[in-house]
């Protein structure tokens, strides 16, 4: 008989997606609590995620998720900062804060989030441990 554990498969690959993408370089097996850089958006979202309570500001969320994307973009962004427009010192790159909306829409989609109807700046968390 099969028995089907979706909820588990999904924790798996958004805590170690390496074990499904077959990248073995990139992979700690000894230490899986660090938010690695390289991950997916959608990974570094969950993880982070998993931080969080019952309520999550929307804007916090995008400041930690920005954080540990921005440790693999500074170089890249070294160069193209001299040529490119200034921006305020607060002001999140468009292209990042594209890729966090759309790193939560995956997870509302996967049925980790809500929109909250208390507070229009949060989402709800739906989901808690493996249970």
């Amino acid at each position: 008989m099969l028995i089907p554990t979706p909820r588990a498969t999904l924790h798996r690959a958004l805590t170690d997606p390496y074990s499904y993408l077959q990248a073995v370089h990139h992979r700690n097996p000894n230490d899986l609590s660090d938010i690695d850089p390289q991950w997916p958006d959608t990974c570094i979202a969950y993880k982070l995620y998993e931080e969080c309570s019952q309520l999550i500001n929307l804007y916090d969320w995008m400041q930690a998720f920005i954080s540990v994307i921005g440790q693999r973009e500074d170089s890249a962004n070294r160069s193209q900062s001299k040529k490119g427009k200034r921006r305020k010192k607060n002001e999140p790159d468009t292209s990042l804060h594209a890729r966090f909306i759309r790193a939560v829409s995956e997870l509302q989609f996967l049925g980790f989030v809500k929109p909250s109807k208390r507070k229009t700046d949060h989402v709800e968390r739906l989901t808690w441990g493996l249970l």
